[in-house]
């Protein structure tokens, strides 16, 4: 878990994908990424008690939120 502190802390965007967002301490890292000025993407089927805190939310399956942000990268 400190790997992934460390981490979450030094995040430019900080994407958290598929969680219930209720697992701690896992369902922290976000904050820690935020607080040290990161960007937070949550991509889920349905928002979760961590959605009023994420700087956008995408509604909609892993899978199918992330091909599109991929293809978008590609172009």
């Amino acid at each position: 878990i400190s790997l992934a502190l460390e981490w979450s802390r030094n995040a430019d965007v900080f994407f958290l994908v598929g969680t219930s967002g209720i697992v701690y301490p896992a369902a922290s890292l976000p904050f820690f990424a935020k607080e040290n000025g990161g960007f937070v993407v949550e991509i889920n089927i349905e928002e979760t008690p961590l959605t009023p805190h994420i700087d956008l939310h995408l509604e909609g399956s892993a899978s199918q939120v992330l091909d599109t942000i991929l293809k978008g990268l590609n172009k």
